[in-house]
């Protein structure tokens, strides 16, 4: 009776469990299937945190470390039969090789760094590039052939040199001479900042400086057009100033520079108040070559070819025009990307379009998740660096946003049952929501990126570009192609002019934008957790169809509470100059008197989102934390450290005995053992800026010299100094 009785209950439990199991089943087989299908994603995801790995790392790490587990972990995956554990091994190999390739690219990119600055010196190069910048300022970025005062082993492959003096008769290709002083590039001034030194490292450019004399061709004429590569590079840039010079001709005003970097990529001459007023309305990336441009030019050219060819009846009825266009857009879109200087925005943009043409000639899906991530991927391997660039991230996350979110309202159509409206009103409301939309979610998606890197956020960015996209798609860009093709026959003067007035409407509106109080919203700065965290709920939200895409809303939250919770630096301290900015009570900084080091003042009150005040010569802080006089000042914060700012080495004696922190513009003296941190020249000269959390029992120091010092781009800085000690107890005295 037992025994029956079990078995009955058994049974029951079987019968009770069988639609849960069956849920589970087809749960784990539709999972299944769409890891199939994000597989690619992911790998690319993979490969992509590899790079990221391997740029935060604080020492260069060998090439095997990295290259034999690649290797390893792909064997296995191949061997390995297709599954949740093959794709594991997958992203692992993919992990692996995202740092190996990188620290293999860093080695090939390599070329000798300026290690002092110089001049001056007779420089004799071929021109590169050049470009018109403000105030009658041209930039010449040049392949040198010899420095004065460098042995051929200490000379830069290339520098970047600004030009104020008379310039001859130089055009890219030509072989120049002149005088300048030239110095190495300069890290950043303090902790968190941009390391542009990093993106001058991978375009082999070793040293920046100043022409002091005319630049002039030389006597023999040489020039690189001997040689294949860098004669086609030559006349190349020759073609896009020849083609910036007639856009300037035509086009009166401020709007002859954005029509300039609209079609040749050239920004450096656009008026500081126009580039102000684009940004703060949200415009900003209309000024840059992107895949908003490329897009518009492949799909005028597209659409355009496609209707002409349409009109040839034969043709039309017999062969695949519409393939044939594509084709002819993929030759255009790499002709702007030649006139557009080969920036690494527009070779991303190109490598998107051609993919997306790609398909159409192969009948396949044009636009996917996946094509994004195969573009990723293409671009990465050309250029990992582009994966910290500004640009890039922020590009690539409006572009997978826009790419995820129409590919859910196209699932969304095809299970709808009601159509839209195909009247006229219908399809102008539509166009009209569509662009709202796109914008809605482009701005989201770039929001962290504008936050972690510039600390706003443009509030009216979405009405401003729902009218500054569509004058752009429908009247600029078709009007400059215009221009451009016709060009050879003299006739580019009307569509240009049309341009012209289309851009001053831009820029007004841009102006009447940003003049509103709250069109920028400024935010403190972000911490790089909080920013690693968005970008992973982002990628985790995208890269998913089901309802597993909504676990990626526990790392958005992760981010926001870690921003808000954040706890900014309570001192900062310039690599060079007498920089230093302290925290008051209020959050805001209050910064050494003086109007030099423009830039990391800007910085500091763009991470605090506070206005920022100055040191007074004598007296206190309204908060009673910092106090001054003739000798120099004293901060002391609400974790009762004390930190001495001596002006004169008259203060030193006593700073070296009361302060925690001493913070000198000074060469510090090793007898003074006294504070728990010392920061003068030659630590700065060291470690280059400082930032310091003065916490109750201990003080953290992070230093721009922390993620420099061992990579290869990093080599200026001296030895490792005193702050490899990363946390300095309150209690201990002496580290």
């Amino acid at each position: 009776m037992a025994d029956d009785a079990g078995e009955k209950a058994l049974s029951a439990i079987k019968r009770f469990g069988a639609p849960w199991r069956a849920a589970l089943l087809d749960h784990a087989h539709s999972l299944a299937e769409e890891a199939r299908y994000a597989a690619v994603i992911w790998i690319v995801v993979a490969f992509a945190a590899g790079i990221g790995g391997y740029f935060a790392l604080s020492r260069e790490p060998p090439v095997l470390v990295s290259l034999i587990p690649a290797l390893t972990f792909a064997v296995a995956a191949w061997r390995r039969p297709a599954g949740v554990s093959r794709l594991s091994l997958a992203l692992l190999s993919a992990v692996a090789a995202g740092i190996a390739w990188s620290s293999m690219m860093a080695m090939w990119r390599q070329a000798p760094l300026l290690e002092r600055r110089i001049g001056p010196a007779a420089v004799t190069g071929e021109v590169i590039s050049m470009e018109e910048r403000t105030r009658g300022e041209v930039r010449l970025v040049i392949g040198v052939r010899y420095i004065e005062g460098l042995a051929a082993e200490e000379t830069p492959h290339k520098i970047r040199l600004s030009v104020r003096t008379e310039i001859g008769d130089v055009t890219p290709g030509r072989r120049v001479q002149s005088r300048a002083i030239l110095w190495p590039p300069k890290p950043p001034s303090l902790p968190g900042d941009y390391d542009f030194s990093r993106e001058l490292y991978f375009r082999q450019i070793g040293a920046l400086g100043v022409a002091i004399s005319p630049v002039t061709a030389t006597a023999d004429g040489a020039d690189a057009d001997a040689d294949a590569d860098a004669g086609f590079r030559a006349r190349t840039e020759r073609l896009r100033l020849a083609i910036s010079a007639r856009l300037k001709a035509a086009i009166p005003g401020d709007a002859k520079f954005i029509a300039d970097a609209l079609v040749t990529g050239f920004q450096g001459a656009i008026p500081a108040p126009v580039v102000d007023a684009m940004r703060n309305a949200g415009l900003a990336h209309l000024l840059s070559i992107s895949g908003l441009h490329m897009a518009m030019v492949t799909g005028i050219v597209f659409f355009t070819l496609r209707a002409m060819l349409a009109l040839i009846e034969p043709w039309a009825l017999k062969y695949p025009i519409k393939k044939w266009a594509a084709a002819l857009s993929i030759i255009a879109a790499y002709f702007y990307l030649l006139i557009s200087g080969l920036q690494v925005p527009a070779e991303r943009s190109f490598i998107m379009a051609s993919l997306v043409l790609i398909a159409v000639i192969l009948d396949r899906q044009a636009i996917s998740l996946r094509m994004v991530a195969l573009a990723g991927l293409a671009l990465l391997a050309l250029s990992p660096v582009s994966l910290v660039s500004i640009s890039f991230q922020m590009s690539f996350a409006a572009v997978t946003a826009l790419v995820a979110f129409y590919e859910y309202m196209r699932q969304r159509r095809r299970a709808a049952t009601e159509r839209p409206a195909t009247g006229m009103a219908g399809k102008l409301a539509l166009a009209l929501a569509g662009v709202l939309v796109s914008t809605l979610v482009a701005e989201a998606a770039i929001a962290p990126a504008a936050l972690f890197y510039f600390g706003n956020v443009p509030l009216l960015g979405v009405a401003a570009n729902a009218v500054a996209i569509p004058l752009t798609g429908s009247l600029i860009m078709p009007l400059l192609i215009l221009g451009i093709v016709a060009m050879p026959f003299g006739l580019e003067a009307w569509p240009l002019a049309l341009a012209g007035k289309t851009i001053q409407l831009v820029i007004d509106i841009a102006a009447w934008i940003s003049s509103f109080d709250k069109a920028m919203v400024h935010a403190p700065a972000m911490p790089f957790a909080a920013y690693l965290a968005l970008i992973a709920g982002g990628v985790w939200l995208v890269a998913w169809r089901s309802r597993i895409r909504l676990l990626g809303v526990a790392p958005l939250l992760l981010g926001v509470a870690l921003t808000v919770f954040a706890r900014p630096a309570d001192v900062f301290v310039a690599g060079e100059g007498n920089l230093a900015a302290v925290r008051l009570a209020d959050g805001s900084y209050a910064l050494t008197p003086g109007r030099a080091q423009k830039w990391e003042r800007d910085r500091i009150a763009q991470w605090s989102a506070k206005e920022t005040t100055t040191w007074p010569d004598h007296g206190a802080s309204s908060d009673r934390w910092l106090s001054c006089d003739g000798l120099g000042c004293v901060y002391r914060p609400s974790s009762g450290h004390v930190v001495t700012l001596p002006k004169h080495t008259d203060a030193l004696a006593d700073d070296c005995r009361r302060a925690d922190v001493l913070v000198a513009d000074l060469w510090l003296p090793r007898a003074c053992v006294g504070p728990q941190i010392k920061i003068g020249r030659r630590e700065r000269r060291d470690n280059g800026g400082y930032a310091l959390w003065l916490e109750a029992d201990e003080v953290r120091v992070e230093t721009v010299g922390d993620r420099r010092n061992g990579r290869p781009w990093g080599r200026r800085l001296g030895g490792e100094g005193q702050s490899n000690s990363r946390r300095h107890s309150h209690e201990s005295g002496n580290p």
